[in-house]
């Protein structure tokens, strides 16, 4: 299970999973492109109906869009504990912690 209970999310469709290997078999579907096995039928379809008004990149799906939102905020809520360095994504932050377990 990642640190703290807390669960990785995938990268193209922002699932939550418990552990690295759960991760790994939903990601499967997404590079398998088996849209209707991971029932995420937008992302394979280019169905893009969320759009930002700042910048009008499209996304699939909305909480895609909210996530993207936060660049134009400068939100970094995801701080690294060692060296305070922050990232837009949950996913980011454990990349990086990887540099200081090196």
């Amino acid at each position: 299970m990642a640190e703290g209970g807390n669960f990785d999310s995938c990268d193209v469709c922002v699932k939550t999973c418990k552990t690295n290997d759960a991760l790994d078999r939903h990601g499967r579907a997404h590079t398998d492109n088996q849209a209707n096995v991971c029932g995420h039928k937008r992302i394979h379809t280019d169905d893009k109906s969320y759009k930002c008004q700042v910048c009008l990149q499209s996304f699939s799906h909305k909480h895609y869009l909210i996530r993207h939102k936060k660049t134009h905020a400068g939100e970094k809520p995801h701080i690294c504990q060692v060296c305070l360095k922050s990232f837009l994504q949950k996913s980011d932050l454990t990349k990086h912690k990887k540099y200081h377990s090196a």
